[in-house]
């Protein structure tokens, strides 16, 4: 088990301890353009809100409005770690775009992101974990010139979620090899869920899909329906939706940076 993920676990498992306590009291893989298992209630309201999103009827107005996230389960246990800076002299800040809890996405081989505030002169790492494997399923080392949005398209390293498990997948910045307990780290949970009914309707254009998969309790693909499409003729409107997207999951330090995307690495 290399020391990534050695660390990355240690900092799940504080932050399951701190719950707890609570609740008693590689090259060509990242590219733009912007880059606990559900029980069978949990499934049976996706299901609804799946059938509910399907069958809204489009019009002018609603064609225009911005997406309204309903997380898949309510109270669910935080799942997303990190986000700044550890123990550096460098004014950084390192996010993965997913939901606190364990997000959904109805694809096997979805596009992940993250964003970076400034260039890192030092590697970074991407790993992708199986829930209660000791080993990863991908890991891979790549660098950024810019500052902003990346995408991960998981597709181009052949992987494909297995349904209904849950990953954890963090992005790193090495800062010493030798320390890995040093290094700056974010990271999120995703699970593959295929939808019982179709969320989509082929009339929808990507604004109305990204509402639909937001209804839905798929933020993952709401928010990388977005993200493809800013190049369309709505950018604008686009960037907005985009922007509630993360602002309703607490990921609104993110309004008031570069959120400029960038070509494949």
């Amino acid at each position: 088990m290399n020391m990534f993920y050695k660390s990355a676990l240690f900092f799940l498992a504080m932050l399951a301890s701190t719950m707890t306590s609570a609740s008693d009291q590689s090259t060509g893989l990242f590219r733009s353009p912007i880059m606990l298992a559900a029980n069978s209630q949990n499934n049976h309201a996706i299901a609804d809100n799946v059938q509910k999103a399907a069958n809204t009827p489009l019009t002018a107005k609603e064609a225009t409005t911005l997406p309204t996230y309903i997380p898949p389960m309510r109270g669910a246990p935080k799942r997303r770690v990190g986000g700044g800076t550890r123990g550096t002299a460098v004014d950084l800040t390192l996010n993965v775009l997913a939901p606190e809890h364990t997000g959904l996405t109805s694809s096997p081989q979805p596009t992940l992101y993250f964003y970076i505030s400034s260039v890192s002169s030092t590697p970074m790492e991407l790993v992708i974990t199986e829930e209660q494997s000791e080993d990863p399923v991908f890991e891979s080392r790549f660098t950024v010139n810019q500052a902003g949005i990346y995408s991960i398209d998981i597709s181009r390293a052949n992987i494909n979620l297995k349904p209904d498990t849950e990953y954890q997948w963090f992005v790193a910045i090495v800062i010493d090899p030798k320390h890995r307990s040093r290094d700056i780290i974010s990271g999120a949970a995703i699970k593959y869920i295929n939808p019982e009914t179709p969320i989509t309707q082929n009339n929808m254009n990507a604004e109305k899909s990204a509402e639909a998969y937001a209804a839905s309790g798929y933020w993952y693909d709401a928010f990388s329906i977005l993200s493809k499409s800013l190049s369309g003729e709505n950018s604008a409107t686009f960037t907005e939706a985009q922007k509630s997207l993360l602002q309703q999951v607490g990921l609104d330090i993110l309004l008031q940076s570069n959120n400029q995307m960038f070509s494949a690495l």
